[in-house]
């Protein structure tokens, strides 16, 4: 069992949801009750009134369907499912972390198109072919880290740098709390995020690594079974980059730059009006999808709002917002989460 789901968090999520369940089969039976004794005046009045039996009827089943759409909205919300129109800021954040994801998307395809190319025409040239041969081919050799690193921050950091200021500033637009995109901690954030985009690089690596050992310890075939055994494998990693990895790395880290965005103009409003004593309260509340692909960790904090100076707990870890670069990758990846704050 993963170390951030401990006891405690799974006893308190099972203790929610069996209260959930109870309260919404409690909520079942007493709204039909209920139903069922508007429906019967109803009639009765109606009755009364000397109402033509067709329109008695027509009235109680339009009353009963009614009522009991309405029934079925109560108990959603207690399960937390929202069934009300999104906000303006949901929508805008949808809008806006859609559009920059398919952005970051291409402009990661382009990259590693890129790099597949170049790994490519170097893990299988002819002086990788004799190195494989004589047992001496490494992944430094064909995947330099340090030349795609760099790559990458020149490629992604100002796609990152454009969904952060926009969310940053679209926040400002909603709270009326202005924003210095200029702040150093912008640009902590920005290297904090870009370092872990980098760690996609790390994994290809060590992909292309375990191809070149495997091919090295084929001992069942010629000099030439090797370098198809290698190039198949090298083939196969760009393939699972390029088709999978890339848009999951694309839609995680849009999320989570739109998130950092709207955290960086919260921290600065509360930096000036919220943190010297002040009567203004500065609250940021996490928002989860409410479906089944939200992880168990994160559906606990749905809804939860703290102080903007603390963080939010998960198991003995503590994130600032949704998908924080400095929390463990069990707690971010493929997080959708997205983080408000208000002011009161």
């Amino acid at each position: 069992m993963p170390d951030w789901i401990n006891t405690q968090t799974l006893t308190t999520y099972a203790l929610n949801a069996g209260t959930k369940i109870l309260g919404a089969i409690a909520l079942w039976i007493i709204g039909g009750i209920i139903i069922n004794f508007i429906v019967r005046m109803t009639e009765r009045s109606m009755t009364a009134r000397q109402v033509d039996p067709t329109l008695i009827k027509y009235a109680d089943s339009t009353i009963r369907v009614l009522l009991r759409i309405v029934l079925v909205i109560a108990i959603l919300s207690v399960f937390g499912i929202e069934t009300k129109e999104p906000d303006e800021w949901d929508v805008k954040a949808e809008a806006t972390t859609d559009r920059w994801t398919a952005i970051l998307d291409r402009s990661l395809e382009r990259l590693f198109e890129r790099q597949q190319r170049v790994v490519t025409e170097k893990a299988l040239g002819a002086k990788a072919r004799k190195a494989l041969a004589a047992g001496t081919l490494s992944a430094a050799t064909v995947f330099d880290l340090d030349v795609w690193n760099k790559q990458m921050d020149e490629d992604i950091r100002p796609v990152i740098a454009g969904i952060v200021t926009e969310a940053a500033n679209l926040a400002a637009e909603q709270t009326g709390e202005p924003v210095d995109l200029n702040d150093p901690a912008v640009q902590q954030y920005l290297d904090d995020q870009v370092a872990r985009v980098q760690k996609a690089n790390e994994t290809t690596r060590a992909e292309i690594a375990t191809a070149i050992q495997t091919a090295q310890a084929f001992s069942g075939g010629t000099e030439e079974d090797r370098h198809l055994l290698l190039k198949a494998a090298v083939v196969a990693t760009f393939l699972h980059l390029l088709n999978s990895r890339r848009r999951t790395i694309a839609e995680h880290e849009a999320q989570t730059a739109y998130n950092a965005g709207t955290y960086i103009s919260g921290e600065q409003a509360y930096g000036r009006t919220g943190g010297d004593g002040s009567n203004v309260t500065f609250t940021k509340t996490w928002v989860s999808m409410h479906d089944s692909r939200v992880r168990t960790a994160h559906r606990g904090l749905d809804g939860k709002s703290v102080r903007f100076d603390e963080g939010f707990t998960v198991g003995n870890q503590v994130l600032r917002f949704p998908g924080d670069p400095l929390a463990p990758p069990e707690l971010t990846i493929n997080c959708r989460c997205r983080l408000r704050w208000s002011k009161s």
